[in-house]
């Protein structure tokens, strides 16, 4: 399977909110949302035909739907909404963070990423003007490390990837950073594979404006789907479109979120913006600030224990 954003297979990231081990950083897995789901933005089970482009791993083409047991088999749990989450505590004044990238030749090719930028910064930075660190790269592997300062209340800015093989790339998180992180597998798009998402749903990215994929969880790490996802800080030009079980493609019959949580937002101001979510039985969450790239895209986390910082 290829996922957007997400990695299937085992369990690699453990939200603080769902086990308590000290990760910090919260990325769920297709896995720990409960999803024996098909294809969407990520890309760890696919089967691997050999070298390939950029860095050597190609993945083969993706395809399915979700599975039996999957996100659609048990209801999501909105019990925690309005209970705010403990602010995760730093013991350490450094993090070091390891990431994985591929990206997207097409929507049906997926390739290591080798020789980006990756670079943190801060949150009062959200444009990465001055970058705080700088990832080393292991070039075979996709992998990048870097290590990143941490206050008491953690790190709570984001990650950002340029590459001449991808469009403009942040990723925010959903809670601050309180120590070492690895993440298994994220998926960028190429200006191809998103073209392929933007055309197949008639959509267009206006100049000076960029989008952002939101994957909404319940209060246990599980989608949140039934759920509705608005922009605070859009204009008339914004829109938000929920994606269907691969996450590949914007389902345009869907007026929630499906199986996977996921929606897009499109055409979004470049200025500071969050997401608005709404439960099935009217319960509302948000997520911490975000700020998009122009001609771009982010990936932002949200649930109901999102520890916010204003």
């Amino acid at each position: 399977m290829s996922v957007r954003g997400l990695s299937d297979g085992p369990v690699h990231h453990v939200p603080i909110h769902r086990m308590a081990i000290d990760v910090g950083w919260v990325i769920v897995t297709a896995s720990l949302a409960g999803a024996a789901c098909g294809d969407a933005r990520g890309g760890g089970g696919a089967e691997v035909d050999g070298a390939g482009g950029s860095g050597g791993t190609e993945v083969s083409a993706v395809g399915g739907t979700a599975g039996s047991g999957g996100a659609g088999s048990v209801g999501p749990d909105f019990g925690c909404v309005g209970k705010p989450a403990e602010p995760p505590v730093a013991s350490e004044s450094e993090a070091e963070v390891t990431l994985r990238f591929s990206y997207f030749e097409s929507l049906d090719q997926v390739h290591v990423l080798s020789g980006a930028t990756v670079e943190a910064c801060l949150r009062d930075d959200p444009t990465c003007e001055t970058p705080i660190a700088t990832a080393e790269e292991s070039p075979s592997l996709g992998l990048y490390t870097l290590t990143v300062p941490i206050s008491e209340t953690g790190f709570d800015g984001s990650f950002h990837v340029t590459s001449p093989a991808t469009v403009p790339f942040a990723r925010f998180a959903e809670s601050p950073l309180v120590g070492d992180f690895v993440d298994d597998y994220e998926v960028i798009d190429s200006p191809a594979s998103l073209a392929e998402t933007l055309t197949a749903a008639d959509l267009t990215l206006d100049p000076g404006r960029g989008l952002a994929f939101i994957f909404v969880l319940d209060c246990k790490g599980g989608s949140a789907r039934g759920a509705t996802v608005s922009l605070e800080g859009g204009d008339e030009l914004t829109s938000v479109h929920n994606m269907d079980a691969s996450g590949l493609y914007v389902d345009p019959s869907a007026t929630a979120l499906g199986d996977f949580g996921l929606a897009l937002a499109m055409n979004v101001p470049a200025s500071p913006v969050r997401a608005r979510v709404t439960t099935p039985t009217g319960e509302v969450f948000e997520s911490r600030p975000f700020q998009p790239i122009e001609q771009g895209e982010v990936y932002v986390w949200v649930a109901p224990t999102t520890v916010l910082r204003d």
